[in-house]
């Protein structure tokens, strides 16, 4: 993974942000860090694989940037402020997400860093195909069904590893996979989540956890929500999704699917809350 200073790293900057070049060598911010007290200084910044040096009239920093995209700051006479910056969903749910709950946005599908150059649509509709489908990166876990043996039969390995199995005799058929979601006409409209592995705790209760699933299906025209494995979700979350985004997406299809009596009726009791 290589990485840059950034755009702002000149001499007449006040604020350096750290960028790292993903995937075909797009840019995606990782830190801003801005020079001195109530009135930023400007700097001067210099760069070697994996370390920044900035210096002013003041003093200097070295900031080294670790393979996991964290930083380390040897300050020396500078006073600095340092902000992670939220590519997309901080800033719009208000969430911090860990990164089992990153694993979580994968879900829907059309989820991408590089919009103009792909579609999302992958893993969706490969984790439909196969009997197995497991993403197993840095002790986190991606996977649409749950499965109590699965460290069983995927090794423990350092970096990335996919894992998949269909068997031999399956009744799966391609095109009827794509046409449960999707159509000549309207394309990828209808998606699936499976609510126990959007929130693992089994009850999502925040505003902010609404948010975030619905900056996911509202891509689409229709979603169904499984909630097998849901134990109950909380007034503040139904009232987001189901009162305050629906009422901004009045023609969105919303299909709720295995949910218990708890969970319908706290869906119906906040939906007829005038």
């Amino acid at each position: 993974m290589t990485r840059d200073e950034g755009k702002n790293g000149g001499g007449d900057a006040k604020e350096l942000v750290i960028q790292c070049a993903r995937r075909r060598f797009e840019e995606s911010p990782l830190f801003s860090l801005t020079f001195g007290g109530e009135e930023p200084e400007d700097f001067t910044c210099s760069a070697v694989p994996e370390l920044l040096t900035v210096e002013n009239e003041n003093g200097s920093a070295r900031i080294y940037i670790r393979d996991d995209d964290t930083v380390v700051i040897d300050s020396r006479g500078l006073d600095f402020r340092l902000n992670q910056i939220h590519w997309g969903y901080g800033a719009e749910t208000g969430e911090d997400l860990l990164p089992e709950e990153c694993a979580s946005l994968l879900l829907a599908g059309k989820f991408t860093t590089a919009r103009d150059r792909h579609s999302g649509e992958g893993i969706f509709f490969a984790s439909h195909m196969m009997d197995r489908f497991v993403i197993v990166s840095g002790g986190t876990r991606f996977e649409r069904e749950y499965f109590e043996d699965v460290q069983s039969w995927i090794p423990d390995l350092g970096g990335t590893g996919v894992f998949m199995q269909l068997s031999n005799t399956t009744k799966k058929m391609v095109r009827e996979i794509f046409d449960r979601f999707s159509s000549v006409d309207e394309g990828f409209y209808r998606t699936q989540i499976p609510m126990i592995h959007m929130f693992p705790s089994g009850f999502p209760v925040s505003r902010s956890e609404a948010r975030r699933l619905a900056s996911l299906i509202g891509q689409f025209r229709e979603a169904t929500l499984d909630f097998t494995g849901v134990r109950g979700i909380g007034q503040a979350f139904v009232h987001e999704l189901f009162v305050v985004w629906k009422k901004d997406h009045p023609d969105f299809v919303m299909n709720i699917e295995n949910a218990s009596d708890d969970v319908l009726g706290m869906i119906r009791r906040v939906e007829n809350t005038k």
